[in-house]
């Protein structure tokens, strides 16, 4: 079986830090990333033939983008 690498990625903003006389940023952070970015299925195995790869060895994630804001108060 071959091997699976999966690559994620993850940046952070720190907008209270650009704009710290801002009530309205204050304590305001943004993220946004991604889950495996090459978007890479997993490799074919007739370890379990009802789903064709090996759970164990293996992931089927699939790539995923998100975006993520948050206020500490």
């Amino acid at each position: 079986m071959s091997s699976q690498v999966l690559v994620d990625m993850q940046v952070m903003l720190d907008l209270d830090a650009m704009a710290p006389e801002s009530p309205l940023l204050q304590g305001l952070t943004l993220a946004a990333g991604a889950r495996n970015i090459l978007d890479r299925a997993p490799p074919f195995s007739e370890v379990n033939i009802a789903e064709g790869y090996d759970a164990s060895q293996s992931s089927l994630l699939q790539r995923f983008w998100y975006v993520h804001l948050a206020k500490r108060l």
